[in-house]
């Protein structure tokens, strides 16, 4: 056992899985509790489970809120990294690091399909529009200062803001496309994508400043993923490619791509040290 001992300590080989605290907040399809077995699921879970086996790391999941990200992250406790969210210059510099890209967020302003008034953000003047906290909110109260939106409701969920829209408390809202698409897979027919509001913007995952090791790992194991092909086949699972059916009203359901060939649906996040990106 000694010898053992050594020689982990001389190799620099870990035995065991090395154990990382995540926050993690409701945020389907990306991430949620599966409300029966209180295991995380989503497409950001999975991907994490890919980078544990990568990178011998074992993820523990702490619940918590996307505001306790500002001042629970800085400090590492109770948790030392997040889910990923929208890669900011003023967060980096104020609260934590990002690890590389692995996700993109397309904002898009959506209406009920009963409601035909609401052809675009220039019919949202004398509307209530909703949005979800972070940079949904900020976006939609710097359009509401402009003139642009009438009021704006920050709402804390997913589910509660397409609920909000379908119960008819908002005119509007406007949230991430590969969100709402999962609320149209279950409320067929009632959400219709109007306008895009806010262009990819890439999300990665908030780290700790001091877990340098955590962020090299992290940025290790994407890079792997994204070359054998899991960071796609994960992709797919949760965001399937779907061909604009006749009626769309807008091209956006097409991601990453403006052709009909499959692999340019995929995020365009094959990335190097410089954040450069290219179509994958």
């Amino acid at each position: 056992m000694a010898g053992l001992a050594v020689w982990w300590f001389f190799s620099g080989v870990e035995l065991a899985p090395r154990t990382v605290k995540v926050g993690v907040y409701d945020y389907p399809p990306y991430q949620a509790r599966d409300p029966k077995t209180g295991e995380m699921t989503g497409y950001y879970t999975e991907l994490l489970d890919a980078l544990a086996q990568s990178q011998n790391l074992r993820f523990e999941y702490v619940d918590t809120s996307f505001d306790d990200y500002f001042k629970d992250i800085p400090k590492g406790a109770p948790y030392v990294m997040g889910m990923p969210i929208v890669i900011n210059a003023e967060r980096e510099r104020q609260y934590f690091s990002y690890s590389w890209p692995c996700g993109e967020v397309d904002l898009i302003l959506y209406r009920r399909a009963d409601d035909g008034f609401i052809g675009g953000i220039g019919d949202l003047v004398d509307k209530r529009v909703g949005a979800m906290e972070g940079i949904e909110t900020t976006i939609c109260m710097r359009m509401m200062k402009e003139g642009k939106i009438k009021a704006v409701d920050s709402i804390e969920s997913s589910e509660k803001l397409h609920r909000a829209l379908l119960d008819g408390e908002v005119d509007a809202i406007v949230c991430d496309q590969g969100v709402s698409l999962y609320f149209q897979q279950l409320h067929p027919g009632k959400i219709v994508p109007v306008e895009m509001v806010f262009y990819r913007q890439y999300e990665g995952f908030p780290i700790q400043r001091r877990q340098t090791w955590l962020r090299d790992r992290i940025n290790d194991g994407l890079r792997e993923l994204m070359s054998n092909g899991v960071y796609s086949r994960v992709y797919r699972k949760y965001f399937p490619v779907k061909e604009r059916e006749q009626g769309d009203e807008c091209e956006l359901l097409r991601r990453g791509g403006e052709d009909d060939d499959e692999t340019s649906r995929l995020p365009m996040l094959e990335i190097d040290e410089n954040h450069n990106s290219k179509r994958i």
